[in-house]
């Protein structure tokens, strides 16, 4: 079985191929055929291949030859399809009506896939149609069926007879309620229901789709069975509680992947446990295609490795490092972490170092006394009071964000020794009681201490910054480099 990074590999082998040979241009922001090796393509294919995309065509075609192999009517205004039609194209491989189908009275009828039964790949993506024909259901050599956007879809046919199906793509069609048959389809590679209304339990359909590489479901799912898809490049979909969302996330902890960027969202009020993971190509083969994740930017977007999690209950381990059942937990190569309306945390700390974390973001912890540093099987004053140099718990932080934790005094614990010596930029705001900041959070290096400087900026609600200097500081805290 063909792997992710074989066919992207393969594919771009080939775009770059044509684009030496001049064959393909990039023009407007897109890659295309220049208009005259279009024109002298499809002169060349025109016994076989019917393409009349962009046309903007009100009536479908009614030349249907047994010899075309590949029609292409996409983004046209198709207004009428006769009822009785039933093209007679044994070898038609690829039909592509994609954004043709706009009015909801144009639809599909029983008798149009009849005579269809070699076709391949049918994309009907961003059409009006409310319902697929039964006839799909003997479309056996299908491999790819494309329905994103179909706004209006609320019925598709049994599709357990597609044996050689490998994508589905139904993104997006909100009125969706169910799709039977995927069990059935063990050579599935890629599946894709978000954002449709199908909010069943999954318990038990996955357990033949060995060759899954891609999954994107609503509902709620069991880690075991997700975990069970060894082939599984990219996921997104909702445990449903934090046994299975812990279990999953000790699953990535033991796989650990150089090359995998997730998202991992946490919502206890509204039972959102959510999961969001990508595999990427090994470096080795396609080096300038790894995804990078700069946390010191502004801008949010793009994956990374994010945890965002809301909760009013649980505690926070690490994963691997939990003692009871009440912790939520987190992968030890987190780069971003994000905790809000955390009421059951008093202070933020594991037993090993977060070593990849680069963004620390705290909202509205309003039990959150201090933000120790800490090592192995001791508390932040412990700690202090023990070692001599600095040993920090987040030895990468760049950003530290500390919104609305009125309790909190101190960061990394009283009289802190500890060092973070990355540490650019802290925001602190409505934090009324913080008291101090350690003069060795910062350990700028020999080569940049004269060019450094560090600057903290500190609201206390009045919408007035004031600005603080940490003890022994020279500047205060808002560092930039």
């Amino acid at each position: 079985m063909d792997t992710w990074e074989e066919q992207y590999c393969r594919g771009l082998a080939i775009v770059e191929k044509l684009r030496n040979a001049c064959l393909l241009e990039v023009k407007w922001g897109s890659l295309r055929m220049h208009d005259l090796m279009r024109d002298m393509a499809l002169q060349i294919t025109n016994m076989t291949y019917m393409v009349k995309a962009g046309q903007g065509l009100r009536t479908i075609p009614e030349r249907w030859t047994e010899h075309l192999e590949k029609v292409s009517l996409m983004w046209g205004r198709i207004e009428d399809i006769p009822p009785d039609m039933s093209p007679n194209c044994p070898k038609l491989s690829t039909l592509l009506l994609n954004g043709s189908l706009k009015l909801k009275n144009v639809q599909l009828q029983d008798s149009f896939f009849r005579k269809l039964r070699g076709l391949k790949v049918l994309n009907l993506s961003e059409c009006a149609i409310a319902k697929l024909p039964d006839s799909l259901s003997e479309l056996v050599n299908l491999r790819a069926l494309l329905l994103r956007d179909c706004g209006s879809l609320i019925r598709i046919p049994y599709l357990g007879k597609l044996k050689c199906l490998r994508k589905l793509d139904a993104n997006g069609c909100r009125y969706l309620s169910a799709v039977e048959g995927l069990e059935e389809l063990s050579d599935l590679r890629y599946l894709d229901l978000a954002k449709t209304g199908i909010e069943r339990s999954w318990e038990g359909t996955f357990s033949r789709m060995t060759n899954l590489q891609y999954l994107k479901i609503k509902g709620k799912v069991k880690a075991e069975e997700v975990i069970r898809l060894k082939a599984l490049k990219r996921i997104e979909c909702n445990f449903g509680n934090a046994d299975d969302f812990n279990e999953y996330v000790r699953f990535m902890e033991r796989r650990r992947h150089n090359n995998h960027d997730y998202e991992l969202i946490v919502d206890q009020e509204e039972s959102l446990w959510f999961v969001t993971e990508s595999v990427y190509f090994d470096p080795e083969i396609l080096p300038e295609n790894k995804i990078e994740f700069e946390c010191d930017d502004d801008d949010d977007s793009g994956l990374g490795r994010s945890v965002k999690i809301r909760s009013r209950d649980y505690a926070m381990a690490r994963a691997g490092e939990e003692r009871n059942n009440d912790s939520i937990l987190i992968p030890g190569d987190v780069e971003r972490f994000n905790g809000e309306n955390w009421c059951g945390m008093i202070n933020l700390s594991c037993r090993s170092p977060l070593r990849y974390l680069k963004r620390l973001i705290i909202e509205k912890w309003d039990n959150l006394v201090e933000e120790p540093v800490g090592g192995a099987g001791a508390d932040a004053e412990e700690i202090d009071n023990t070692r001599d140099s600095p040993a920090p718990l987040f030895p990468s932080l760049k950003r530290l964000e500390i919104r609305g934790c009125s309790k909190l005094k101190h960061l990394f614990g009283h009289e802190s020794r500890f060092s973070l010596p990355l540490l650019r930029e802290v925001f602190i705001y409505d934090c009324e009681g913080i008291e101090e900041l350690p003069a060795r959070m910062f350990a700028p290096s020999s080569k940049s201490r004269e060019n450094r400087g560090s600057e903290l900026w500190r609201d206390r609600g009045d919408n007035k910054r004031r600005r603080t200097k940490s003890r022994g500081e020279r500047s205060p805290e808002h560092l930039y480099i």
